[in-house]
């Protein structure tokens, strides 16, 4: 018999025999589901009334719920043994051409449809970052070659994921989150995405070349159409665009014909003459390197035949900064070429004197850019183009005291209006990509963007120099470095980021080029040790950068 004072004891489960189980209907689990049943249902009611009124303006938030779980859906994909690589090439190729010939500012716009503009480009790129997602879940193939290949430059990695840091913590620091935030959409996709599809596709044989190739046909398409605008001083296509095709009553007054001393300055598909500048500077190294490098005598007759072109889109768009590219360019490459000449072949006279006259070469080109007015004023300004140069120091008088008060930055997209400078014409603006960064990031921004082009300058660089491989997509390491330097120069003077796609893309080409070169020289040293097959019949290349990769 029991005490009083002894707590009785809870009833025992019942026991439950195998291959039994208890019923999963019980009346707490009904009740939960109910609960959430009805939370869904409210939350689903609140979200459609809230996007029936607001959709426009928040687009981007309002659309999360749908982008989580788009994200939650690919995470949880299984392992297959194929994963959409093709497609995914072809993507990223069909942007690369979009991005170039295609006017930024014209937007398809269905009419009577009520449906927003859309620009082609963010029709291709964003069906390529989701692709590239979905590869990444779903192929363990791709997951570790891209993971090989970013280890064999770590600090392009780790520099490239501080940046990305940085700019997603700069967006709570906007006065305007939801402008920094579709600024910071657009830079994940155009810019992150980019170096790291750059980094996968440019590991396999032939890709870099055939990126090298696209880009140096869209120059010359881009400079013909320059060549048909400069005759008739208006991009061709304007006042002829059919009734889906819109273009923005403020860009209508940016592309309307320019002029500087009674010259028209030509910008072809591009906002400006400065942005066409840019991409040719960009474009310029790699067709030195068809010219020049180890290619077929038709090919290096081609791009020699279109240096000339590009340097006349270069003074037809009256753009200092890619003039000052273009210097960079033809200086940094004709180091290379004669030092490699001169490393290569040894009983050759071209390399050595080329190398030994280069510091008199150097000196000559400083002497003229100072005391020759027409180089000069094509360099540092001059007459007319004075007023750029007055209008970049006040920005920076202005935009230094803003950059001290905010260290960390204003957000992404806001130095424009944090600014607050406003051309004769009263449209606000600002010229120097340096302060956009200070101003956008901060100092710490600043320092980890600009490192990450240095590095990958340098990084580029340091193995051109030692390459000894004679794989054709190898040869354009220095292409890439001398690219990202004259990037580097040209952003002093130039803030709009129209090309630098292809520079992320750029900056993903020098460790998808590194891998290949290490896995080269490990293959070699390997086969260098092993003894010879008694059949004496060539050796099968076992580097896995020399392999076709799988789709």
């Amino acid at each position: 018999m029991t005490s009083a004072n002894t707590p009785a004891r809870a009833p025992a489960k019942p026991a439950v025999l195998q291959p039994y189980r208890r019923s999963p209907d019980t009346p707490g689990r009904r009740r939960a589901r109910g609960w959430a049943i009805a939370l869904l249902a409210f939350f689903s009611l609140f979200w459609g009334m809230v996007f029936a009124f607001l959709a426009p303006a928040l687009i981007l938030v309002l659309l999360a719920p749908a982008l989580i779980l788009l994200v939650v859906t690919i995470w949880a994909l299984p392992d297959l043994r194929t994963a959409p690589t093709g497609v995914l090439e072809r993507l990223f190729f069909l942007y690369v051409i979009i991005a170039v010939l295609w006017p930024s500012y014209i937007s398809i716009a269905i009419p009577n449809s009520g449906l927003p503009w859309v620009n082609p480009q963010r029709l291709i790129y964003a069906p390529m970052a989701l692709i590239f997602l979905i590869c990444l879940a779903v192929s363990r193939e791709m997951r570790s070659r891209l993971a090989t290949v970013l280890r064999s430059e770590k600090p392009i990695l780790w520099l490239m994921i501080a940046f990305v840091t940085i700019v997603t913590y700069s967006v709570p620091l906007s006065d305007r989150v939801f402008v920094s935030m579709d600024k910071w959409v657009d830079a994940l996709v155009t810019w992150a995405c980019m170096f790291f599809v750059a980094c996968y596709l440019f590991s396999q044989p032939g890709r870099v070349v055939r990126w090298a190739a696209t880009i140096w046909v869209c120059a010359v398409i881009t400079g013909v159409i320059g060549i048909w605008e400069w005759r008739i001083h208006h991009v061709p296509w304007l006042g002829y665009l059919p009734s889906f095709l819109q273009m923005d009553p403020l860009m209508a007054q940016e592309i309307a014909p320019r002029f500087r001393q009674a010259v028209y300055r030509v910008r072809s598909t591009y906002q400006d003459g400065l942005g066409l500048g840019e991409f040719m500077s960009l474009t310029m190294p790699f067709v030195l390197c068809f010219a020049l490098g180890p290619f077929s005598r038709n090919i290096r007759i081609a791009a020699t035949l279109t240096i000339p072109l590009l340097v006349a889109l270069v003074f037809l768009a009256n753009a200092r900064s890619g003039v000052v590219g273009l210097m960079v360019d033809f200086g940094l490459y004709g180091f290379y070429w004669g030092f490699t000449r001169w490393r290569r072949h040894k009983d050759s006279l071209i390399g050595p004197a080329l190398m030994l006259s280069y510091p008199a070469l150097a000196a000559l080109v400083v002497m003229a850019s100072l005391f020759v007015d027409a180089i000069r004023i094509r360099l540092f300004g001059g007459g007319s183009s004075q007023a750029s140069n007055d209008a970049r120091k006040v920005q920076w008088t202005m935009g230094i005291p803003k950059i001290i008060s905010h260290p960390l930055g204003h957000g992404i997209g806001r130095s424009g209006e944090v600014l607050g400078f406003y051309s004769p014409g009263g449209q606000l603006t600002i010229d120097s990509y340096y302060l956009s960064v200070l101003l956008d990031y901060g100092v710490l921004g600043f320092i980890v963007y600009y490192g990450l082009i240095l590095y990958s300058s340098f990084a580029a660089g340091r193995r051109a120099l030692t390459n000894d491989s004679n794989d054709r997509d190898t040869q354009f390491l220095a292409a890439a470095a001398i690219s990202l330097a004259a990037f580097f120069v040209i952003k002093y003077v130039y803030s709009e980021p129209n090309n630098h796609p292809f520079f992320f893309m750029v900056m993903g080409m020098v460790p998808a080029l590194a891998w290949r070169l290490r896995a080269a020289q490990a293959t070699a040293s390997a086969d260098a040790t092993q003894p010879a097959k008694p059949g004496g019949g060539p050796r099968r290349s076992r580097n896995p950068a020399h392999q076709p990769a799988r789709a």
